[in-house]
């Protein structure tokens, strides 16, 4: 079903896109979400997705959409009749390279927890899954629908290009992978050695192509730091290796402590709010309590006498 594209297909897919996609209201939709059973539609709030109008939680029932709208303006394009597109063979392939993308995002939320994606990371991640389902023509459907949301045009490069990978943070942000910054961690820990830097530059080049070889689209950074003190043994840099390795294991520990004091003080934080009641003295002598907070307290009631909380009392001045 799913095929190379000639270059009179691929004219006639641009017009498609162009025509389609320039007029919104009057195109043929359809609702490829209805593919999924109710239950895999709703929102999943371990993954957030980046947009240019905020913040959504991911889909399945939106990539589910965008899938199926790659699929027919692909088989429009090829002339295919409207009331044959949406078919259970159809309907089968845009639930199985959804499922694809879902599966590799919470292989990643099992991994390190929430993470947080840009949009078009998760245009991405759906590009590939196509291309791992052997649906490179429609997986091309989708850069081209992509190019003329973001240019009014179909602009996409000829040259052959490699499948961005996207580095996942500690904190669960995904951004793009950078070889520069390996290089550059890579470089500090021979400078700290007092050693020539000179390798660095082929250490953080082995490592990307390594990555690039794997068959995953994200990569976590504790993964990246593993492949660095293999790189660095495989290139013969043993003491470089153990000098990062001792350097790892000193940041862990630094980030343990930092977590721990974080926690303690949110604890603090939160038992310091719990239970503050000012006794408020009225003309006629007699005493009222009332909720309030410590620092608004004395400002805010005439007469106070204290402001007691379960952790002590600050007496009137």
């Amino acid at each position: 079903m799913y095929r190379s594209i000639t270059l009179e297909e691929d004219i006639a897919l641009k017009q498609v896109i162009a025509s389609r996609h320039g007029d919104e209201a009057s195109c043929q939709r359809f609702n490829w979400r209805d593919s999924l059973e109710t239950e895999h539609r709703a929102p999943i709030p371990e993954i957030i997705v980046t947009r240019a109008a905020g913040e959504v939680e991911f889909s399945l029932a939106d990539v589910a959409d965008t899938i199926g709208e790659a699929l027919t303006d692909l088989l429009l394009s090829r002339e295919e009749q409207e009331d044959r597109i949406y078919n259970d063979e159809n309907r089968n392939f845009v639930t199985g390279v959804a499922f694809s993308v879902a599966k590799s995002l919470m292989q990643q939320v099992q991994r390190g927890g929430a993470i947080k994606l840009s949009q078009n990371d998760l245009y991405l991640l759906i590009e590939k899954a196509l291309i791992e389902n052997d649906a490179h023509d429609v997986a091309k459907s989708l850069v081209f629908t992509r190019s003329y949301e973001k240019n009014g045009e179909i602009v996409v490069s000829e040259d052959l290009h490699l499948m961005p990978v996207r580095l996942i943070r500690r904190n669960g942000n995904v951004v793009p992978w950078s070889e520069t910054k390996i290089e550059t961690a890579v470089r500090k820990a021979f400078l700290d050695l007092r050693k020539d830097p000179e390798p660095a530059t082929r250490i953080a080049h082995g490592v990307t192509q390594r990555v690039r070889a794997g068959d995953s689209a994200f990569v976590h950074i504790e993964d990246v730091q593993d492949l660095v003190e293999e790189e660095l043994g495989r290139q013969g840099q043993f003491d470089v290796m153990r000098a990062y390795m001792s350097y790892r294991i000193q940041r862990a520990e630094v980030r343990k402590l930092h977590q721990a004091e974080s926690g303690r003080a949110s604890l603090t934080a939160a038992s310091s709010k719990e239970s503050y009641q000012a006794e408020v003295l009225s003309e006629g002598g007699q005493v009222s309590r009332y909720p309030c907070e410590p620092q608004k307290a004395r400002p805010l009631c005439i007469g106070v006498l204290r402001c007691k909380a379960s952790h002590g009392a600050l007496e009137k001045n």
